[in-house]
């Protein structure tokens, strides 16, 4: 099989998906009577799992001996704040600074509460998801040293393992509060270790089994034929209900079996699926998918602000169909620069230390021989 395209396409749609529900939450839309409001929060949880397949991918690649090391997990820690760390304190910075000078067009932040977000136990606004990812990143090496101690390549007893611990975090994410806690979206992630999992243990009879390849493209494209119904206003039309944004809010475990079925099953089917999300804008929104969530409400806050202005009798009376069009372009604007400027050298130099020789491709350059690399190597990303 080829390059596994379709997953950095997929982090694009869950990018994608958090903008657009946040313009519709501010009263943009893209079309007529499209309110897309209420699709961020699947969006952010789409991250999550995917987060958890590539990462535990990544380590069950690597496997127990390496794991074990201190020297994998010393790379594996710099490795994720490498990715992450350089841009999260640039937009706290500014979040900071902007707030000191009475216009916080991003966060409202002090410095005391962006040390808190530092010590991740805060997360104001959009950042929430941040603090949360990173305690995952601390939590995932002693789960999969578990998994893979105990069970080595037993995958049916790991996959058994992994679901006693979906289950176990289903219970406590019932109890656990919200906020910038990893607790409460502790079974997304688990949702995620277990797709990887389930890769690991069919990829080989996949691979030769066309029969096989064609039965997860079939599920691939039957979870993309529900998603649309969780679309709050799709949902409120279909059964009936009073529109209301925050109505998948809470849904950790129907998402957490949707997106963790349709990252398994678009690794494991044929690839039409694959070759969708593999389409150019998908991959380019995949790769500045970071620095889009973390901008775009920016972008969003001060074409808002100005269009409000220009106009003496308020936003009602602009084009907002032209400004969410505008939100989008500049959004995407801000975003590719902030990856070029500030995500991708150190993309690239940690892909140096690790593969010399490796620079930043697309999901289109040199294919690879096998599920287990491609998804290797979208990991790193």
């Amino acid at each position: 099989m080829k390059t596994i395209g379709g997953l950095n396409g997929l982090r694009g749609v869950a990018a994608l998906a958090v903008l657009l529900s946040h313009l519709s939450n501010r009263g943009f839309h893209l079309l007529p009577e499209l309110n897309l409001a209420g699709i961020g929060k699947p969006g952010a949880y789409l991250f999550f799992v995917l987060s958890a397949f590539l990462l535990s991918s990544q380590i069950r690649h690597a496997g127990f001996a390496k794991l074990r090391s201190g020297g994998y997990l010393a790379h594996y820690a710099e490795s994720r704040i490498l990715r992450i760390g350089p841009l999260f304190l640039l937009v706290g910075a500014f979040c900071v600074v902007t707030t000191s000078l009475g216009a916080p067009v991003l966060v409202a932040m002090t410095a005391t509460d962006w040390l808190e977000t530092l010590a991740l136990t805060r997360g104001d606004g959009h950042l929430w998801t941040i603090p949360v990812e990173f305690k995952f990143y601390f939590l995932l090496p002693p789960i999969m040293l578990i998994l893979l101690g105990a069970f080595g390549r037993r995958t049916i007893l790991s996959i058994a393992a992994t679901l006693a611990f979906l289950v176990l975090s289903v219970v406590l994410t019932e109890r656990a509060s919200k906020g910038a806690e990893m607790l409460p979206f502790l079974n997304l992630f688990a949702a995620g270790i277990l797709a990887s999992g389930v890769v690991d243990a069919l990829k080989g009879r996949v691979e030769v089994s066309p029969r096989l390849q064609r039965g997860f493209e079939f599920m691939a494209w039957g979870v993309a034929a529900v998603l649309p119904f969780t679309i709050p206003m799709v949902y409120s039309l279909v059964s009936g209900q009073p529109f209301e944004r925050g109505t998948f809010d809470e849904s950790h475990v129907l998402f957490g079996t949707l997106w963790a079925t349709l990252i398994a099953s678009l690794v494991l089917g044929s690839g039409r699926l694959r070759r969708v999300l593999d389409w150019r804008p998908f991959v380019f929104l995949g790769r500045v998918s970071y620095s889009l969530y973390l901008w775009h409400p920016l972008v969003l806050a001060t074409l808002a602000s100005l269009s409000a202005k220009a106009t003496p009798n308020g936003i009602d009376s602009l084009p907002r169909y032209a400004v969410s069009w505008g939100v989008v372009a500049g959004s995407l604007l801000v975003a590719a620069a902030s990856y070029r400027v500030v995500e991708r050298p150190f993309v690239d130099w940690r892909r140096r230390r690790t593969d010399p020789g490796m620079l930043e491709t697309d999901s289109r350059a040199a294919g690879v021989n096998s599920i287990g690399q491609a998804v290797g190597r979208a990991a790193r990303t």
